[in-house]
């Protein structure tokens, strides 16, 4: 069960990863604040990686120190920063249907919405509207 103030945690990373992530789809720099937030919860419950050599070939695990709320944070920071700053540069972009506030890696240049239901509503929308005029 969540407190109130780990809600609250994670509302303000949400609105903050919110802010990062819109920045990177107009090429923009986010607020300070928001970087800020999103660096605090990466630094979160940090994790040791322990070499396993009982056997070959070696393995390793990852123990995670901290509440769970603080790894959930870290986990959702670090997605976060992995997907603003791609190596690879793949472009962030806002879905194109009005109603949809998502956000999605354009993968293809032709695509504009962040599921196919979004792309067949908003065309859906337009036939109606060609159709039959303005309706509300």
């Amino acid at each position: 069960t969540l407190s109130s103030a780990d809600h609250r945690r994670l509302v303000h990373l949400r609105d903050a990863v919110h802010s990062v992530v819109r920045a990177a789809c107009t090429h923009s720099v986010p607020p300070a604040e928001a970087v800020h937030e999103v660096n605090r919860c990466a630094d979160l419950a940090q994790g040791a990686v322990t070499l396993h050599f009982s056997s070959y070939p070696p393995t390793q695990s990852k123990q995670s120190s901290g509440l769970p709320v603080h790894r959930l944070l870290r986990q959702l920071a670090t997605e976060t920063i992995s997907l603003v700053a791609q190596p690879d540069g793949k472009p962030i972009h806002e879905c194109a249907a009005p109603d949809c506030t998502m956000f999605f890696v354009k993968d293809h240049h032709r695509r504009r919405w962040c599921h196919p239901s979004c792309g067949h509503r908003t065309r859906q929308s337009e036939y109606m509207q060609r159709k039959h005029g303005n309706i509300a």
